[in-house]
């Protein structure tokens, strides 16, 4: 797989995003509580300092109904090949989303899960210098970690599960310190009981054996965002 270094956010988000869902190309869809009142200034000022343009996170932030940076974010990444990505923003265009999805009509949602979906957060060790291919291999592992961490405890997690898949199965990716800083992160998601796991590389490539590469986190946004809210998208 080429490492294209120019734009390794890009290539990033599409590999992992590859691995564990469907991409739809059809133009996403929100659901809003009341009439939109404009982007959330401190939000929009946030993800334009992600390299982010404005126009792109205008319409992320509709779109996640001003939720959250990372879910806006998580939207920007998702839909970054969309031709109209960039351009201006007009709320007129988006109007025929706003529909609820019949998932929505079917299990009407509460203010705290409509504002907090859940979504799935991987910390990379960047300390470890690892290249694009292998970053995204680590995050697959992660992934399939965590799930299958959940779906074994189905009474416990498949709600959850249903509705991060329902709300389009939101991951991130973003950047950890060095190994300290990830098992600090481990501490803090077993004192808060959020779902976690670990990835330990067999060290055949760019790696020592044993390395802790990344965390995998499960919860909804502000959970998580109590663990890695301060930290910045790989």
């Amino acid at each position: 797989m080429a490492d294209n270094s120019s734009n390794p956010k890009k290539d990033l988000s599409q590999i992992v995003r590859g691995t564990s869902e469907a991409v739809e190309h059809a133009q996403p869809r929100v659901r809003r509580k009341s009439k939109y009142a404009g982007p959330n200034e401190d939000f929009l000022k946030a993800l334009i300092s992600l390299g982010i343009s404005r126009n792109a996170a205008e319409k992320g932030l509709f779109m996640t109904d001003n939720c959250s940076v990372d879910a806006a974010a998580s939207w920007v990444l998702d839909n970054q090949d969309l031709p109209d990505i960039d351009q201006p923003f007009k709320v007129e265009d988006f109007t025929p989303t706003l529909e609820a999805l019949p998932f929505e009509k079917a299990f009407p949602l509460d203010e705290k899960t409509l504002k907090s979906p859940y979504k799935m957060v991987f910390v990379v060790n960047m300390e470890l210098n690892m290249g694009v291919g292998k970053t995204a291999a680590q995050v697959g592992h992660a992934t399939i970690g965590l799930y299958k961490i959940m779906a074994s405890q189905p009474q416990k997690y498949d709600h959850m599960l249903s509705q991060w898949d329902n709300f389009g199965a939101t991951k991130i990716v973003l950047q950890g310190e060095n190994t300290a800083h990830l098992f600090d992160i481990e501490e803090l998601a077993k004192k808060a009981h959020i779902p976690h796991y670990l990835v330990h590389d067999a060290g055949k490539t760019q790696v020592a054996s044993g390395s802790l590469t990344v965390i995998g986190l499960f919860g909804s946004s502000s959970e998580v965002g109590t663990l890695t809210g301060s930290l910045l998208l790989l």
